[in-house]
């Protein structure tokens, strides 16, 4: 409770600037935390883009086999049809 009682004084803030040299490791490990947050954030974004990417491949690819498949079996069809006729 004293600590907080610190924090509500006045002086909390003098005190924090005076100790400035011994926080400086903190304040350069909250940087290097930012910065690595930014980059997992991009990371995100081009993997969210690449999934993105993949599935319009895969639908495309989806649909030309099929066409492909739909195609086979009409031939396949009339042969047999004509073939029995």
């Amino acid at each position: 409770q004293s600590r907080f009682a610190a924090q509500l004084s006045g002086d909390w803030n003098d005190a924090v600037l005076a100790n400035e040299d011994k926080l400086s490791p903190l304040s350069r490990i909250m940087e290097r935390l930012a910065i690595l947050e930014e980059e997992k954030k991009a990371a995100d974004v081009r993997l969210e883009e690449e999934f993105e990417q993949r599935r319009a491949n895969e639908e495309r690819y989806y649909r030309t086999k099929r066409e492909l498949l739909e195609g086979a079996a009409a031939e396949v069809q009339a042969e047999a049809y004509l073939s029995g006729a």
